[in-house]
């Protein structure tokens, strides 16, 4: 009875290793697809001069969000003020 359960147990864990390796090929396929990157300043200046740019920049990197839920940027009642 215990082969049965580590063979079960192996073939989850195969099974689990192939969905999260698909998933992770799909998100990069989608990310590939996604709409092209924001032009840089230099294309926007080629662009107003005339030119077609045909090559793109690299996709730029985005900056890491802040963990938890960051800082609060409103209050959600008044402070009081003492004089």
């Amino acid at each position: 009875m215990a082969e049965k359960e580590n063979a079960a147990e192996k073939a989850a864990r195969e099974s689990i290793k192939k969905e999260s390796e698909d998933r992770k090929k799909a998100m990069a396929e989608r990310e590939k697809n996604a709409l092209p990157p924001t032009p840089t300043q230099e294309e926007n200046d080629m662009a107003a001069h005339g030119c077609h740019v045909m090559k793109k920049a690299e996709k730029s990197l985005e900056a890491e969000k802040p963990a938890g839920s960051g800082y609060q940027t409103r209050q959600t009642s008044a402070a009081r003020h003492s004089e």
